[in-house]
């Protein structure tokens, strides 16, 4: 170095360097884990509202390029208020999650499963026709009754379907 002091410079700025990376990376790892906590239910682990709405508008996009059918299907849960009421929410909470469970055993790696609040959930299925769908949805259907008959929960399932076939 033509100057001691550019020596002193050098290692000062590499030291501030380090020091500002070493204070990013736990405040860039709070803002992923609070990104994903802001996109799951705190109760299921599964999706959220604001994570389904993303993924759907993003999955019409893609459909709309490619020309490939998606479906949604809407499920509610009938008499969960009344397993509340009669064995208290800690059991309705278990209803929740098994279900939630048994949900995404049947589902592919593309599939998306979201609650939407309560007693309500989404199943987004990408590059899905009709009779696939009627298949996928039988499957839920069936696993989720034999859960519900398996643990005595009289629990039931109203399951609505649409099928887009062109997303534009």
């Amino acid at each position: 170095y033509s100057q001691p002091f550019i020596l002193f410079w050098n290692s000062f700025v590499r030291f501030a360097f380090f020091i500002i990376v070493a204070l990013l990376i736990p405040a860039l790892k709070e803002l992923e884990r609070e990104k994903h906590t802001a996109r799951t239910d705190d109760l299921t682990g599964t999706a959220n509202r604001r994570s389904l709405f993303e993924t759907a508008g993003l999955e019409i996009e893609r459909s709309k390029r490619y020309q490939h059918p998606f479906t949604l299907a809407y499920i509610d849960l009938d008499g969960l208020k009344t397993a509340n009421d009669r064995f208290g929410h800690r059991v309705g909470d278990e209803i929740l999650c098994a279900m939630v469970d048994r949900i995404h055993t049947e589902l592919r790696n593309t599939d998306f499963l979201a609650r939407l609040g309560g007693d309500e959930f989404a199943l987004l299925l990408p590059e899905t026709n009709q009779e696939a769908a009627r298949a996928v949805i039988s499957k839920i259907q069936s696993s989720l009754a034999e859960e519900m008959q398996k643990n005595n929960w009289a629990v039931t399932f109203s399951i609505g379907v649409i099928t887009c076939l062109n997303a534009s």
